[in-house]
């Protein structure tokens, strides 16, 4: 019987000889106690010491995944989301809005390719995980610029909507204003907004 009393595997320090044990299929393997650096104890298999597949009694995994989650933040949460969509507009071409990002030529910069960059950025710029739907979205200063910090802030639908290309403008009362917010301030809908412009519009190229 090999000694391995002593011997460190990964975290384990061997402390004992368990004994020899026999699985379900009839397979016999020599058992080990050993202690973790964490200081928790555990029986381990001497194959699975000798072949690296145990180095810990279990926290070394568990503290991979914390740090994962530390760096990452959870696959199901609303800015982890936000992320995805961002790169799936740029980049796939199956993505219903692909024609006016990617096709367009819009890219994520290299650092947001790292969600943990992109995360660490959201959070000291203005992201607020706890606002209503629609009032925190990532929003291009430029519309023709890439998602990157310097061309990147975080508003609410109306002003993300106000800042569209596809945004027609009014002057009124000294002011340029998108038609959602002449409409505002009017106090009328958009589609009435619109209306009202178009048959002004046409009023004047008829004479």
């Amino acid at each position: 019987m090999s000694d391995l009393i002593s011997r460190q595997f990964g975290r384990l320090t061997v402390v004992g000889f368990e004994g020899i044990h026999t699985t379900p299929c009839g397979t016999k393997r020599k058992m080990w106690r050993c202690k973790c650096e964490c200081g928790n104890e555990s029986i381990v298999a001497e194959n699975n010491l000798k072949n690296g597949s145990t180095k810990s009694c279990g926290c070394w995994k568990y503290g991979k995944i914390k740090e994962h989650n530390t760096l990452h933040g959870g696959v199901h949460d609303r800015l982890y989301g936000i992320w995805k969509s961002m790169k799936r507009r740029c980049y796939s071409n199956k993505d219903s809005h692909y024609a006016s990002y990617g096709g367009k030529g819009i890219q994520v910069c290299d650092e947001w390719k790292d969600y943990a960059n992109f995360k660490e950025w959201a959070y000291k710029n203005g992201y607020d995980e706890t606002a209503e739907y629609g009032e925190c979205t990532l929003d291009r200063i430029n519309n023709d610029g890439n998602y990157e910090p310097s061309n990147c802030r975080w508003v609410s639908r109306i002003v993300q909507a106000n800042n569209t290309s596809r945004n027609r403008y009014v002057e009124f009362q000294g002011k340029r204003l998108t038609i959602a917010e002449f409409a505002r301030a009017m106090n009328i809908d958009s589609n009435h907004a619109r209306y009202y412009i178009d048959k002004f519009d046409r009023e004047v190229v008829n004479g």
